[in-house]
């Protein structure tokens, strides 16, 4: 299974924010809805006791920076 949406607001700059659980994870995706961009993914454990900086979702291999 999936992760649940918990909640879908925007932010000042007319964002959109959506908060997810799933599977112990807390996500925060934030999308630029003008171009569908994806701006953030942000994912940590449910779990405040769990490990800081395990790996929590596959990232992508493209590191955001416009220099290639």
């Amino acid at each position: 299974m999936g992760f649940q949406v918990k909640e879908v607001s925007h932010t000042l700059l007319g964002r959109v924010r959506i908060v997810a659980e799933g599977r112990g994870i807390w996500r925060e995706i934030i999308l630029n809805p003008r171009t569908g961009e994806l701006l953030r993914d942000y994912a940590r454990p449910l779990d405040p006791g769990a490990a800081p900086g395990a790996p929590l979702l596959r990232r992508s291999r493209d590191d955001d920076d416009d220099d290639d």
